[in-house]
């Protein structure tokens, strides 16, 4: 893999540039150290995180390997398609893949050329990421609590955060969440979100807008309006709201049999707003930071 471009880590806590070291990073403003493990800089401290962000960060170290199944490949390219066809050409800057976790996306997006910054709160599963990186591209990462992003201001082209946003506890956290990814973006910058839909077949199931899942991981699921509410706040212009990886009655099988032609049929429906946001199982936000 290409050697990744000197990104200017900062301290998380006062901003202050961190000269690169072997073994650690330490702040000359506030005499922080964070450590550098295999070649990962480590931010984060737990001590500072929800209990519940602490259980899931463990359990998220435990279980690196994702199921390899039909169906979740299907619904795991299809979601990538839909945040790639909107981001920014490759020479345009910086992406922030914000909860990369083991880089099925960064993946994806070093072998199309971009330049890569992936930060997640499980070192384990940024090293299976650099294991598995591709040779294209030029990737950073670092274990960070998102809160708390060691990256200065307005270095970010474009953002992305696939499906962690529903996994912050309280709704104040995910509202600074979403301010700190505005803080990190140019003008104009390009902010991707996805999160869990609470639509027709999430209502079909009986289950909560919120709650724990059986392996007793926090989630929160957004409607549309709550969504775009929350962007708005965080001072993005909406670009789009729509659903995708739709569970239409019938398809479930259907569709991942077909392959392509079944990620195209689920992409048409991304045209059409009402339909989207009713039956996609995730919520896709494309914003920017205002010029």
């Amino acid at each position: 893999m290409a050697a990744a471009s000197a990104l200017g880590w900062v301290c998380p806590d006062d901003g202050c540039a961190l000269p690169p070291q072997a073994h650690a990073l330490v702040c000359g403003g506030c005499g922080q150290s964070y450590a550098v493990r295999d070649g990962i800089p480590c931010f984060l401290q737990p001590e500072r995180m929800d209990p519940r962000q602490q259980f899931e960060q463990t359990l998220r170290d435990r279980e690196i390997a994702p199921p390899e199944n039909r169906r979740y490949r299907y619904e795991r390219q299809v979601g990538i398609e839909a945040v790639r066809r909107r981001l920014p050409p490759e020479a345009a800057g910086l992406i922030l893949d914000a909860g990369c976790g083991i880089g099925h996306l960064t993946h994806q997006l070093l072998e199309h050329g971009h330049e890569i910054c992936g930060l997640d709160f499980s070192l384990e599963r940024l090293r299976y990421l650099k294991q598995h990186a591709p040779a294209r591209g030029r990737l950073a990462v670092a274990t960070a609590d998102l809160n708390h992003i060691p990256l200065p201001p307005g270095s970010c082209a474009a953002v992305v955060n696939t499906q962690v946003l529903e996994h912050v506890p309280t709704a104040a956290a995910r509202q600074q969440l979403l301010a700190s990814f505005a803080r990190l973006l140019r003008p104009g910058g390009t902010l991707i979100v996805t999160v869990y839909n609470f639509g027709e077949p999430w209502r079909r199931r009986g289950d909560p807008a919120e709650g724990v899942h059986a392996s007793g991981i926090f989630y929160h699921c957004y409607q549309a309006p709550e969504l775009q509410a929350e962007l708005e706040a965080a001072g993005f212009e909406i670009i789009e709201i729509c659903g995708i990886v739709h569970l239409v009655p019938h398809t479930y099988r259907l569709w991942p049999r077909l392959g392509a032609l079944g990620r195209w049929c689920d992409h048409r429906i991304e045209a059409h707003p009402r339909l989207s946001q009713r039956w996609g199982n995730l919520l896709l936000a494309h914003a920017r930071r205002p010029v």
